[in-house]
């Protein structure tokens, strides 16, 4: 579940937060103080932050969010990116639940090295990831990723390989990634773990690699990316449960049936995968 952005009151380069100051409401303990506070929209959070120096540094602090999911608290909300007819990127999220004087769509701050052409976008937890996209006409390996707890974007470790129009899901808290690169490139396939920031190979056989990649959609576990011709499906289970020799059982192919009709268009909504 992802919030949608507080005030921009923290940078990329921000140092870690201290603990919230005691004593948030002198009449409440601090435990049912954090309570009251943690219930109220983020809409409203520029007014709260301006009551007093210990709230502002409540509603910068992770602890805020913990215990928004811990009470039911936390808000789904849509991450859309639009272009402009000059060709502009712009990145916003959707409050499905605003007030009448609260705006749709809340812009995002522009990310570090803007939004490439062709770059693969997905969301983990509280972040929205950015992979690769082509900058200044080459594709790249670079990983942006913005932060809806506190509203700034930050590099992460960079793909093995470059790559524009890939496919990627996540299954199981990781990310995969699949194409955008010559399909002679070792790397063609990728699975990022968020806990240790890494990036692992995946092996795949060279005869089911594509390099441009329409869409994809996770069901069942299971990545499906749709290419040129057909489509593969990755089973990071099996992937993870063979040794890297043997990691080509993991993949397989779009069946036929839904390949004739479906092009790789997907959302994914109230738990549902919706195929377009």
């Amino acid at each position: 579940m992802i919030d949608p952005p507080p005030p921009p009151l923290l940078t990329a380069s921000s140092p870690a937060l201290p603990p919230p100051i005691s004593r948030l409401i002198p009449s409440l303990p601090d435990d049912l103080a954090i309570l009251c506070i943690a219930r109220v929209p983020p809409s409203h959070h520029p007014l709260l932050a301006a009551v007093s120096r210990a709230w502002r540094t409540f509603l910068r602090s992770p602890l805020l969010f913990s215990v928004r999911l811990e009470v039911g608290a936390s808000q789904s909300f849509l991450f859309i990116n639009i272009h402009t007819l000059i060709n502009q990127s712009r990145w916003y999220i959707l409050d499905r639940l605003c007030w009448n004087h609260s705006p749709l769509l809340i812009p995002l701050p522009p990310p570090p090295l803007v939004s490439p052409l062709g770059c693969t976008a997905v969301s983990l937890g509280h972040s929205l990831f950015l992979l690769g996209g082509s900058i200044d006409g080459i594709s790249s390996s670079v990983v942006q990723i913005y932060d809806a707890r506190f509203n700034y974007w930050r590099l992460g470790p960079h793909m093995s390989a470059s790559r524009e129009f890939a496919a990627a899901g996540v299954i199981s808290g990781r990310i995969y990634v699949v194409g955008g690169c010559q399909p002679i490139n070792k790397y063609w396939a990728e699975e990022f773990d968020p806990v240790k920031e890494r990036w692992r190979r995946i092996s795949s056989p060279p005869e089911i690699r594509e390099k441009w990649m329409h869409g994809n959609a996770v069901i069942g576990g299971k990545l499906l990316a749709m290419a040129d011709r057909g489509g593969v499906v990755l089973d990071p289970a099996v992937a993870a449960a063979e040794a890297e020799v043997m990691q080509d059982k993991a993949w397989s192919m779009v069946p036929t049936t839904l390949d004739l009709g479906w092009r790789g268009r997907a959302a994914r909504c109230g738990g549902s995968s919706l195929l377009l």
